[in-house]
């Protein structure tokens, strides 16, 4: 193999390691445990034969942000480099797609705090920031602007003042309560 070059596993080496990294515990049924099962190794067939197969620059790449007083760590999923020495930055996502049009600021969030982490603590200058929707195989693409990035980190620090406050008014919804702790004893819990 020539320098630098990637080896890409087969499709069968892939999914053999799929089945063997299996979990099997995290279901309500077994229904549900074949339905996951079936899906996940749909969505790994679909993204092995759409994918470009780019060598990642990073992939789980941490980072510490300073916003305000405030530090903040995370992880982005991946940073692809790009042929005009930027990066892209990839977000993946197993709920609905969305098109970019319907991508609202509150949509943006988590890859706006990445834009900013890889420019301020990665020294990485950022062009994309994608969302890659796993179940259609679909990518999504934006660049924050300045009045975004100036609005998240207002949030963030805001958010961060609240926590301090524990001040955590209750939202309920259906989507919210179905996946919320405290379901069971709360007395707004919808659904």
């Amino acid at each position: 193999m020539a320098k630098n070059q990637t080896q890409i596993p087969s499709l069968e080496d892939l999914l053999t390691f799929y089945e063997s990294a299996w979990i099997d515990d995290w279901y309500e049924n077994k229904k549900q445990k074949e339905e996951y099962f079936a899906k996940g190794k749909k969505i790994l067939k679909d993204f092995y034969e759409k994918s470009a197969w780019r060598v990642p620059k990073f992939l789980e790449a941490g980072f510490h942000l300073k916003i305000g007083e405030y530090k903040l760590r995370g992880q982005i999923d991946r940073i692809d480099p790009l042929p005009d020495d930027t990066i892209e930055l990839i977000d993946y996502k197993t709920g609905s797609p969305k098109k970019l049009e319907d991508l609202k600021l509150e949509d943006k969030e988590q890859l706006l705090i990445y834009q900013l982490a890889a420019t301020e603590s990665l020294n990485e200058k950022p062009s994309l920031l994608s969302f890659y929707y796993l179940d259609n195989n679909t990518k999504v693409s934006f660049l924050g602007t300045p009045t975004e990035l100036n609005k998240i980190k207002e949030k963030v620090a805001l958010s961060i003042d609240a926590i301090r406050l524990s001040d955590f008014p209750a939202k309920p919804s259906p989507f919210n309560c179905a996946h919320c702790d405290f379901k069971g004893i709360c007395e707004w819990a919808e659904g």
